[in-house]
């Protein structure tokens, strides 16, 4: 079975990180001219101006690959376009889905690795452009549901979301005109954990996992995420010294809000801190229960 699954009913957090920051959006009447079935022209496609602007205002005074922000915008976008259309034959296959009629994706599936793998020339391009800030970083958040995304952004350095990449990116609407790019944002997510791999392996530099209530499998963290912390032995031991999982415990059921009442491993709004995922992953989720 082949065709166009339909993104809509797949969770933010189940894939991509949800989308909340860049101020830049495209106007009601791009956003009306994008539909599903639209071809991903980059010359034409409606999101162009949004994007270019993204990136005049994310690298503004810089020189990004030795260029203009306008110039590697407009040869940014050419390549994400390529990316999205190359890896659309696998997007439309449903072995790269758990349940396709859904439009949930197995992030495992050699179908989507193949997928995102179309996108690694350029978002290699993107984190040699932002080497600077993995460079000062001195912690790295990764998250999973709004209430880990609240707890990573307050304890650590870097996430996705705050590389420049990640805030072009950050709400901006599919370019296939679904609810997201999985496809996308799982090369984004692996392009930073390797990222973050290469800065961690050799300094003191740390990892923080943060988690909210009632994560689900077939997460980013543990399908995509935590793959780039292998290798060896060495390298194995070194990354798990380095990371440490937090729960991110709610100030309410409904709230990405942490409750600021909690303290564990000096993070505020962390109701455990430790080396156990499980622990963090049960623990958010029995504090969020008990919520009345």
């Amino acid at each position: 079975m082949t065709g166009k699954a339909q993104k809509t009913a797949v969770s933010k957090d189940t894939g991509a990180k949800s989308e909340t920051q860049a101020s830049v959006q495209p106007s009601k009447v791009e956003a009306a001219s994008v539909g599903v079935q639209s071809p991903v022209n980059a010359a034409t496609h409606p999101y162009r101006p949004t994007f270019i602007k993204r990136v005049q205002e994310v690298f503004a005074g810089l020189t990004p690959e030795g260029k203009s922000p306008s110039d590697f915008a407009g040869d940014a976008w050419r390549e994400i376009c390529l990316a999205v259309t190359s890896a659309a034959p696998s997007m439309a296959d449903s072995a790269a889905y758990s349940d396709f009629a859904k439009g949930w994706v197995n992030m495992t599936s050699p179908l989507f690795v193949k997928a995102i793998s179309e996108f690694e020339t350029v978002i290699a391009t993107f984190n040699q452009a932002s080497s600077s800030q993995f460079a000062t970083a001195k912690s790295f958040g990764f998250w999973s549901k709004p209430s880990g995304r609240k707890l990573a952004e307050s304890c650590t350095d870097l996430t996705l979301e705050s590389t420049r990449a990640g805030a072009i990116f950050d709400d901006f609407p599919s370019l296939e005109g679904g609810s997201w790019d999985p496809e996308l944002w799982g090369a984004m997510s692996k392009g930073y954990a390797d990222a973050v791999a290469k800065e961690v392996l050799s300094t003191d530099k740390t990892i923080r996992v943060c988690i909210g209530p009632n994560r689900s499998g077939g997460n980013i963290w543990d399908s995509i995420e935590s793959k780039s912390f292998g290798g060896t032995a060495t390298m194995k031991a070194r990354f798990e010294e380095a990371i440490t999982y937090y729960s991110a415990f709610t100030a309410s059921k409904d709230s990405a809000d942490v409750d600021v009442s909690y303290n564990e491993g000096g993070i505020t709004g962390a109701g455990y801190a430790g080396k156990s995922e499980k622990t963090a992953v049960d623990k958010a989720t029995e504090h969020n229960t008990a919520h009345v």
